[in-house]
């Protein structure tokens, strides 16, 4: 489906219905990132209406010159989120940047947002940020390595953390897609002038007082985890969770605790009563 904002073709799928989750996915990826490990826990669930969309120049949305920054980016949410979910509370799902963009809108419609998911979020928007931690493979199939191309070897070991047939056939089918079809110039000119937000996220007024769900992985080398600790307190209700064995694509090195704490997740923002 089709929203159109500000002359950008906004592309979004929905599945099913009632309380609204909107979906932000992370940098160069697109829906699929968010779709891939949400649907397997949500669609046997009632009452729920899952948004997944494609931010500008990323998926199948294309990029805008006149979206120079993050300021830009999060305009574009709020203005989907205007036409989409017009009104009433809903709940948001934020990974990597995406997690950034999440807390941004949270700002903005706290007394909306009935719950909010952090998955392996960006904290500090700064390619100079602090030292993360050292990702090496911890788990690996010899097999693995011996079907795979010396190209796609090289590419893998740079991410992964747990290398079975497994989470390359999860690679080969939600990161590589979203990352072939961003659109690199504008995507690398995004990230080197434009990557935070002219205003501070995390700097707020008083805590956010709906279910919260931060996921990190100890071995994420995209964006760590001691950051994400640091904002803890901006949430009154949060449960935050450093896995091992995980890096910066956990849903597919732990699948089955990531769909546990997801679902737990749901439970108490069903129990709340913002929803």
């Amino acid at each position: 489906m089709i929203c159109k904002i500000d002359g950008i073709e906004v592309y979004y799928e929905e599945h099913g219905a009632g309380i609204p989750i909107l979906t932000l996915h992370g940098y160069s990826l697109d829906h699929r990132v968010l779709k891939s490990c949400m649907e397997p826990i949500l669609q046997n669930k009632s009452g729920f209406r899952r948004i997944y969309f494609d931010l500008p120049g990323m998926g199948q949305t294309k990029a805008s010159s006149r979206i120079k920054s993050s300021n830009e980016m999060l305009d574009i949410i709020i203005k989907f989120l205007d036409e989409r979910i017009p009104r009433g509370p809903f709940l948001v799902i934020g990974q990597s940047y995406g997690g950034y963009l999440a807390r941004a809108l949270c700002a903005k419609y706290r007394e909306r947002i009935g719950g909010l998911c952090l998955i392996v979020p960006l904290i500090i928007p700064d390619p100079k940020k602090p030292a993360l931690p050292k990702r090496s493979i911890l788990h690996e199939d010899p097999e693995l390595w011996r079907s795979m191309t010396p190209e796609q070897v090289e590419e893998f070991k740079k991410i992964a953390v747990i290398a079975t047939k497994q989470t390359w056939a999860q690679y080969l089918s939600v990161i590589i897609p979203g990352v072939e079809r961003g659109e690199k110039p504008f995507l690398e000119k995004l990230f080197a002038t434009g990557y935070s937000l002219s205003w501070s996220v995390d700097d707020v007024a008083e805590p956010y007082e709906f279910p919260t769900l931060i996921i990190t992985g100890k071995f994420d080398d995209s964006v760590g985890y001691r950051d994400a600790w640091s904002i803890l307190e901006n949430f009154n209700r949060a449960s935050f969770v450093v896995l091992d064995e995980a890096g910066h694509v956990l849903p597919m090195e732990k699948e089955d605790i990531f769909s546990n704490l997801v679902d737990e997740w749901i439970e108490r923002c069903e129990r709340s009563s913002q929803i």
